[in-house]
């Protein structure tokens, strides 16, 4: 495949930076290395070769089957073409890669341009003698190298750890964050050469900043450069602006000290108000601009108070700030660690939606795209290094030290870091933790100071070893947890098992059901809220249940369906990101009500909890706010309750006649969130089913059209208000015409539907046949359907409902509606196939 790509360079165009994600090209092998040598030739065949975007990742789907250590390991190859429109031979033209697992070989027309170890660090490499310009084509190839048993690298899969399972989490196969093309001039703003930082003497009054620019000079000859800085607010007014003059010898990469005027009356960076300025520097040689880059940065101060009783607490700005943090890993079923754009937005706004102020990396570089979101959004940040690994070789010292100083240099510029995470859980020997907390001081000045060098639940040489609490999961007393937290400071990890769709009318002990965790949480959530004035915070274990090769657990979700693992199933959100009642307990207690108003009743899956009518209680609803109505039927109220402390409204001692729960959210009066569970064995709610009768019906049946198929897709065989028949759904084989095929079919001995089917057991908008669609089929590039036909022209229509996300209201996308596209060849949750020959 060959990719244009096409842009114009004008006197302006100083810095060109061009995505090279699609028409790549691809195979693998699991333990060959040698599989495919000759690859990078042009004259090498990749006829049979799978054809991808990146970012991309071999280990898909591989450890969710059940087995101690199932993930993918071995060999990827990579290919794809692209042609440049220049003839400039002048410009350096460099290939930047943001992430490639575990070991990267690159090539360039068949030219080795280099090597790289370690995936989660960015590195460039200068393709300028070799790419070739005036639109020829240029062959660009890859080998990503993940065997199993690594050892010389701070990230390795948690099957192959020396403890198994504590390197907590897989690790990608392949080239699994963006790719791009950089072209520039001979001298260049080295990659992530721009420092900036400020000390604590900052306030509203003067702000006095410093900084630093590393340039490249990768030209033959010596040269006089004048590098200008500018700062400028959010309306782009210019506050300051510096010049320094300097004299590059050739072939060199010097770092250039800058000073800054002091700044009066700045604008701080807070999480209440996240302030960025812009500084913008610019390279100028001879008069002309050769170079420029923008970097946000935000003006503040951070403080770790040791107060004179004893406690300590955060100061953002001289004010306290209690942390309500959330860790994460960038783990999906299907696609982990290779995020797009759109799916890393996605996860922060569940970290917004659920109104956490703090995020942990777990437990490894995150693509660089959530720190533009933590800066932008005020939320503080903990990144992470390792976790648990050491390997006791010059080459793990020195591989691990590398990817650190890259760690460092690529994050410290952002205004949201609080901390440096060196390792979770340590293994490292105090000496090369001292050694590696002094190579961070060495490279941002307020480490130690502002932002404090740190491991969580083991290890010696940095700042702080932050604790973690496991009070009513692993032993311990939960109801001490104010107690507790005054005494650790900070909580590194607290949380707790829970199985999706496990329900209990009273919570036994050792028991993971979702009332478990939820009465867990709610204590442990109240206690922090006692303890807030004299200790900094907590971090819940975790966003979305993740990876974690090398132990045995499958207890992810009741069904066996959805059995997936071995997963840490913690989270929020399931690896599918359906999420937990335990999401909306955090809601209620974080969400701002005027912003994000919610309400949630407890359970949406738990529609079986009462066979017969009568007095019911401990019914709950989360909300975040003022007051709570909850109802029966449109019309048939059980009371309005008053928020308290906490965001968890129950009613006890109700009678309850349908099958109907409907509860409404109310702020100043005004109903702001509705949400509704519908029960089964109860009497229909009778002026909800009147109501919904008169809902106009999205399912057709058209009698111009000759209906060849309709598939009740994850579902039953089912006769419609039409009286048309949807046909069972099933998987599809040698012997049958038609059915779905999902990640499954790649594995022997797994049941085709594992990890594809789900219910929902909520009222369907936009239909008369909420049945049709309570049930559904989810799933990415590996789910499909096939339905045999001779050649001709076919009608295709979907139906896709949106079964979890907007539930309670808060979010833009509404839960249980019903949609329709057409003509679309794509997987669907619904589909029909119609027309005639």
């Amino acid at each position: 495949m060959i990719l244009f790509l096409g842009f114009l360079f004008s006197a302006k165009a100083q810095r060109q930076d061009i995505s090279l994600n699609d028409n790549w090209l691809t195979t693998v092998h699991e333990s060959n290395i040698h599989a495919y040598d000759g690859f990078e030739k042009s004259t090498f065949s990749t006829q049979s070769w799978k054809s991808v975007q990146v970012p991309h990742n071999w280990d898909q789907y591989e450890g969710y089957r059940r087995l101690t250590h199932g993930n993918k390991h071995g060999y990827a190859w990579y290919r794809k073409s692209f042609t440049v429109n220049s003839t400039n031979k002048n410009k350096r033209y460099f290939l930047y890669f943001e992430g490639v697992g575990s070991y990267a070989t690159i090539w360039l027309n068949g030219k080795l341009l280099g090597m790289h170890a370690g995936g989660r660090t960015t590195f460039q490499l200068d393709a300028s003698n070799y790419i070739l310009l005036n639109n020829q084509e240029n062959i660009l190839a890859v080998r990503a190298d993940h065997p199993a048993e690594i050892q010389d690298l701070p990230w390795v899969c948690g099957g192959c750890s020396t403890e198994r399972g504590f390197s907590e989490g897989s690790q990608p196969m392949g080239i699994f964050r963006p790719v791009h093309l950089l072209i520039t001039e001979p001298i260049r703003i080295a990659p992530f050469g721009i420092h900036i930082w400020n000390d604590t003497t900052v306030s509203a009054q003067k702000a006095q900043l410093y900084g630093s620019v590393e340039i490249q000079n990768l030209s033959n000859k010596q040269s006089a450069i004048k590098v200008v800085q500018e700062l400028r607010n959010q309306d782009n007014r210019l506050i300051f602006s510096n010049n320094n003059t300097i004299y590059l010898s050739e072939k060199i990469t010097q770092n250039i000290p800058i000073t800054f005027p002091s700044i009066s009356n700045p604008k701080l960076w807070s999480p209440e108000q996240p302030y960025l300025y812009q500084l913008v520097t610019k390279v100028y040689k001879k008069g002309k601009l050769i170079d420029v880059q923008k970097t946000a940065y935000g003006i503040r101060s951070i403080k770790w108070l040791k107060k004179s009783n004893g406690q300590k607490q955060l100061l953002v700005n001289g004010k306290p700030f209690f942390i309500n943090g959330i860790a994460e890993y960038e783990h999906l079923l299907g696609s982990s660690h290779a995020f797009s754009a759109e799916q890393i937005k996605t996860r922060v706004e569940m970290v917004k939606a659920a109104g956490f102020n703090a995020f942990r990396d777990a437990h490894q570089p995150h693509n660089l795209r959530y720190q533009e979101y933590w800066d932008k959004d005020g939320i503080l940040w903990w990144p992470q290094m390792a976790a648990h690994i050491w390997y006791d070789t010059p080459a793990f010292r020195e591989n691990f030290k590398t990817l650190l100083k890259d760690w460092i240099k690529e994050r410290r510029n952002s205004p949201s870091i609080i901390l440096w995470g060196l390792e979770n859980e340590s293994t490292l020997p105090e000496d090369f933790a001292k050694e590696c907390t002094q190579i961070i001081r060495e490279l941002d000045p307020t480490a130690s100071i502002q932002r404090l060098v740190t491991t969580c639940n083991g290890g010696k040489g940095t700042d702080w070893d932050v604790p973690q609490n496991w009070t009513g999961t692993y032993g311990g007393d939960p109801a001490k947890y104010a107690e507790d937290l005054e005494r650790q400071v900070l909580v590194g990890e607290y949380g707790a098992w829970r199985t999706v769709d496990l329900h209990q009318e009273k919570p036994m002990a050792g028991a993971f059901s979702e009332e478990a965790i939820g009465e867990l949480m709610q204590l442990k959530l109240r206690l922090a809220e006692a303890a807030k004035q004299n200790s900094i915070g907590h971090f819940f274990w975790l966003l979305t249940s993740h990876d974690n090769p090398g132990r045995v657990q499958s207890g992810e979700a009741l069904r066996e369906l959805d059995r997936i693992g071995p997963v840490n199933y913690k989270g929020l959100l399931t690896p599918w990101e359906e999420p937990a009642d335990i999401f909306y307990l955090f809601r209620a207690t974080y969400a701002p009500a005027k912003t994000q108003p919610m309400v949630y009743i407890v359970s949406h899956t738990w529609p079986d909890r009462w066979t017969q009518g009568g007095i019911k209680s401990g019914i709950k609803v989360y909300s975040n706010c003022e007051e709570v109505e909850l109802f029966n039927d449109l019309n048939v109220s059980l009371g309005k309750q008053k928020r308290g402390k906490e965001g968890v409204f129950i009613w006890n001692n109700v009678q309850i006649q349908y099958n109907m729960l409907i509860a409404k959210g109310f702020v100043n009066g005004k109903s702001v969130a509705e949400d509704m569970v519908q029960l089964h064995h109860l009497p229909t709610a009778p002026a909800w089913s009147a109501q919904k009768q008169q809902t106009k019906n999205l399912v057709v049946n058209s009698p111009q059209k000759h209906y060849l198929y309709r598939v009740n897709c994850g579902g039953d065989s089912y006769t419609d208000k039409n009286k048309s028949l949807w046909l069972a759904d099933q998987a599809k084989t040698p012997q049958n015409q038609w059915g779905y095929l999902s990640w499954a079919n790649d594995f022997e001995g797994i049941p085709k539907a594992y990890a594809s089917q789900r219910r929902t057991f909520d009222p369907i908008k936009n239909t008369a046949d909420d049945e049709l669609f309570q049930s559904f089929r989810y799933g990415r590039d590996k789910l499909s359907y096939q339905f045999a036909l001779p050649d001709g022209q076919y009608e295709v229509e979907l139906y896709f409902i949106e079964p979890w996300h907007g539930t309670g209201g808060g979010t833009i996308i509404r839960v249980g509606v019903c949609l329709m596209w057409h003509l679309m060849e794509i997987p669907s949750s619904k589909i029909w196939i119609s027309g005639k020959k």
